[in-house]
C-alpha cells in the first residue's frame, strides 16, 4: 500500500506548488521513512513541482521541525506527530491517515478538526487531499481561526483534566 499512501501526499504538495506558489518541505518524521520519502514522493512529483521541493535527507530532532513548523503555512503528512505540534503552536495541519496506524487519529475529530484529517484508505482520498490542503491555502485567515479555537478547546480541555485530578486528591490539613 506504499504507493496508494504517497498518491494524496504527491497531489496535495502539487496543489501547494501550482494552485497556491507554495515552497514545500519534504521530510521524514520517522528514521524508517527515510528511504521512502524521495522514490515515493519527490521523485514522482512533476518536473515544475520538484523545483519548488526540497527533500531533507536526514532525520531532523523535534526543536529543529518545530521551527520550521513555526515558519509554515500549513503542515500536512502520514504521521502525526508534526500535525499536533503544528495545531499546538497555531499553524495548520492536515493528517493523512491510515487505519493501520491506530485509532489516536481519532483526536482529529474530537478536536474540530476531523474534516482536516484524510483517510489514505477511502475512495476519493486523492480529491479530499487536494481539497482540504487547498481549502486552508486559499483561505488562511480561517484557517487560523480554526487553529486559535482548537488551542482554546486543548486549553479548557487541560483545565478540567487538572480541576479533576485535584478534587479527587486528598488536601493537605
Amino acid at each position: 500500500h506504499i504507493e496508494a499512501d504517497h498518491a494524496p501526499l504527491r497531489a496535495a504538495i502539487i496543489e501547494a506548488v501550482r494552485k497556491y506558489g507554495q515552497k514545500v518541505l519534504i521530510c521524514a518524521e520517522q528514521r524508517t521513512e527515510l528511504d521512502l520519502i524521495r522514490p515515493y514522493v519527490y521523485d514522482r512529483l512533476p518536473e515544475d513541482v520538484r523545483r519548488n521541493c526540497a527533500v531533507q535527507e536526514s532525520f531532523w530532532m523535534p526543536d529543529l521541525a518545530l521551527s520550521v513548523y513555526l515558519r509554515s503555512r500549513l503542515v500536512f503528512g502520514i504521521e502525526m506527530h508534526s500535525q499536533v505540534m503544528a495545531l499546538g503552536s497555531g499553524v495548520p495541519a492536515v493528517l493523512f491517515h491510515h487505519p493501520g496506524f491506530g485509532t489516536k487519529a481519532d483526536m482529529w475529530r474530537t478536536i474540530g478538526c476531523g474534516d482536516w484529517r484524510v483517510d489514505l484508505t477511502e475512495a476519493g482520498a486523492t480529491k479530499k487531499a487536494v481539497d482540504v490542503v487547498g481549502g486552508i491555502l486559499a483561505d488562511p485567515a480561517a484557517a487560523a481561526a480554526r487553529c486559535r479555537a482548537v488551542r482554546a478547546y486543548l486549553d479548557r480541555s487541560e483545565r478540567e483534566m487538572f480541576d479533576k485530578i485535584s478534587a479527587g486528591l486528598p488536601t493537605s490539613g
